[in-house]
């Protein structure tokens, strides 16, 4: 294997959609897993025997330093959540993003029967020569971006203002940090889902109102995460911004 051909931490700030990559031979992480996907049943085996043993070891050494096991599992148990406390303003951009992710699926699950119907419709008239192909690719294509980004903002949000909270990092680079990393990746999903929504309301011009309603809070989104993520469009992503 040759890994000098590999971006080093590529895989960590991107919207893991390996289908439309273009640096998948490039990244170690697609590789292993086509590896993994080649022997599922193998890697599920030796994950869980690295499992056991990792666990004898943490037994060994809690027992070493004269520690009871069971206390040790009880105290794990027990130990409280250690969570940043998020400011007013981070809540509510937290309170945006659950938001629009509960009104995009009602969107789409509300409108089912209409965008297949339309779906169908486009496909009709592509069998009698009508020139409707890129119509029905861009829907089609504007729907499937809506839905791989839909929970991939508030995850990657959630990380990006608990990394704020991470004093250490901040400190070591105001830019190049996980907070900023994080942040830049919904922002992205942000873009592209505010350009998906605006293509399915040109295709679907009825729909305009409804439509216009998640594309607001995409826009407040979008300027909440600049706001409160001053250097996230400086952050250099491995490969993709360089």
């Amino acid at each position: 294997m040759n890994e000098d051909k590999y971006i080093p931490g590529i895989f960590n700030y991107c919207d893991s959609w390996c289908e439309r990559c273009a640096f998948t031979d490039r990244c170690q992480s697609y590789t292993k897993q086509d590896e993994v996907d080649n022997d599922s049943e193998a890697l599920l085996e030796t994950l869980h025997n690295n499992l056991q043993e990792a666990i004898a070891v943490i037994r060994a050494n809690v027992e070493e330093k004269g520690g009871d096991w069971d206390d040790f599992k009880e105290e794990a148990a027990n130990a409280p959540q250690q969570t940043p406390e998020l400011t007013a303003a981070q809540e509510n951009l937290i309170g945006m993003a659950s938001g629009y992710n509960t009104l995009a699926r009602n969107w789409l699950k509300e409108h089912r029967e209409l965008l297949q119907s339309r779906v169908d419709e486009l496909n009709n008239q592509l069998e009698l020569g009508m020139a409707v192909r890129d119509e029905g690719v861009d829907l089609t294509n504007a729907l499937d971006v809506i839905r791989w980004y839909l929970f991939l903002i508030q995850s990657k949000l959630h990380r990006a203002l608990q990394g704020l909270h991470d004093g250490a990092s901040l400190e070591n680079d105001p830019i190049q940090n996980d907070a900023n990393g994080s942040a830049k990746v919904s922002l992205i999903a942000v873009e592209n889902s505010l350009a998906a929504w605006e293509m399915v309301r040109k295709r679907l011009p009825d729909e305009t109102d409804s439509i216009l309603d998640l594309l607001v809070v995409l826009g407040r989104l979008r300027y909440g995460i600049e706001r409160t993520f001053v250097h996230v469009r400086e952050f250099i992503r491995p490969g993709f911004d360089d």
